[in-house]
């Protein structure tokens, strides 16, 4: 390198170290040739993660107060419906049950399980029972039980009567009333009974 120039450039970097030293007096920051500019960093953008969507709550599963027909209740409620004359099916005791499951809490617990029952045979949820007679059906006579004969005493007191204008005997431990021939007795009735009705001993 030639002197010259060697000696132009010891003035620069002394002319730059006193301008260092006047500008740290003086509290200004100190820039050099030698300093690189510094490009400021940009802050990285958060990442927005968007809210995953809310899932609707779930209904409040009530209970069921009847989850099927025992063959309990399937007696009862077919007395229920044999109470009110009428027919009962199959598909009554499904439509029961769902009848019951979806009363309120207070009108369930207001009646017990029989009184709902009724209710539901009454509020027309089930067909009446049409019989219908058969034409030219005989009228049914009344059948009169007979009254059991009882059996002769052997060696019992027979006692003299006379009713309506005829001797009789009866006898006093089997009531048999007898008509006196001299055949032989011959048994026609009982006393209090028929047409010996206000036949009397005598006393």
């Amino acid at each position: 390198m030639p002197v010259a120039e060697w000696i132009k450039t010891l003035h620069a970097d002394l002319d730059a170290r006193i301008a260092a030293a006047e500008a740290k007096l003086a509290g200004k920051p100190v820039k050099t040739e030698t300093e690189a500019p510094v490009t400021p960093k940009k802050a990285p953008k958060a990442k927005v993660t968007p809210d995953a969507p809310k899932k609707a709550p779930k209904p409040e599963e009530v209970e069921k107060r009847i989850k099927r027909m025992s063959p309990t209740l399937t007696k009862q409620l077919t007395t229920v419906f044999q109470d009110a004359k009428k027919e009962f099916k199959k598909e009554n005791g499904v439509e029961f049950a769902k009848y019951v499951n979806e009363l309120s809490k207070e009108t369930f617990e207001a009646k017990n399980l029989a009184d709902h029952m009724r209710d539901f045979v009454g509020a027309g949820h089930v067909v009446p029972v049409v019989v219908e007679e058969p034409k030219n059906a005989e009228t049914k006579k009344t059948v009169k039980k007979e009254t059991p004969i009882p059996e002769a005493v052997p060696d019992e007191d027979l006692t003299e009567v006379t009713f309506k204008d005829v001797k009789y005997v009866v006898g006093e431990i089997s009531k048999r009333v007898y008509e006196a021939n001299d055949d032989g007795d011959k048994y026609v009735g009982l006393l209090g009974l028929g047409k010996f009705k206000t036949m009397k001993l005598s006393s």
